[in-house]
């Protein structure tokens, strides 16, 4: 009577570790695997803020090394804000960096990515002949309106596509 009860048990628990290891399966997440994302929200140097979030979605299926989809075509991405610079007075550009994102498996873990993109402009050294001109004092004449001058926001349409990776 003991044997049998032990061995109905034993074969419960095996059917029932059958049926978890079936429903629960462990992802095969491919490490450094190419997510191509695209830009859902458009992005401006004179709206973002530093943490904010950008949304985006994946524009294809991401699959493990047996064919399985583990990362869905269209998952939402969750993109981080991670440097702005607004635009200033004379000649200073805007400048964005998206940097780090998040999206969700097939099986609901969260999944991060390394994702680099930035936009804006560095601003350029003064030619020689800027300087000579300003020496010669035609520079002097000239100069007043370059304080109108105003550089631009940096800014990242929506339908951007960017590119990142799975990080382990």
């Amino acid at each position: 009577m003991f044997y049998s009860r032990l061995k109905w048990g034993v074969a419960c628990l095996l059917i029932s570790c059958f049926a978890v290891s079936q429903t629960s399966y462990a992802i095969d997440l491919p490490v450094g695997s190419a997510v191509d994302v695209t830009l859902v929200d458009s992005v401006s140097s004179q709206y973002a803020r530093k943490g904010s979030t950008v949304f985006g979605k994946t524009i294809s299926d991401v699959k493990s090394k047996d064919n399985q989809v583990v990362i869905a075509k269209g998952s939402d991405v969750q993109i981080t804000i991670s440097d702005v610079k607004h635009k200033r007075g004379h000649d200073t550009a805007g400048f964005l960096q998206l940097d780090g994102a998040t999206t969700t498996a097939s099986d609901g873990t969260l999944v991060h990515l390394g994702l680099q993109y930035q936009d804006g402009k560095v601003k350029q050294r003064p030619t020689f002949g800027t300087v000579l001109l300003s020496i010669l004092g035609v520079g002097l004449v000239l100069v007043p309106f370059g304080l109108f001058v105003k550089g631009d926001d940096a800014y990242i349409p929506s339908g951007t596509k960017i590119r990142a990776s799975i990080q382990g």
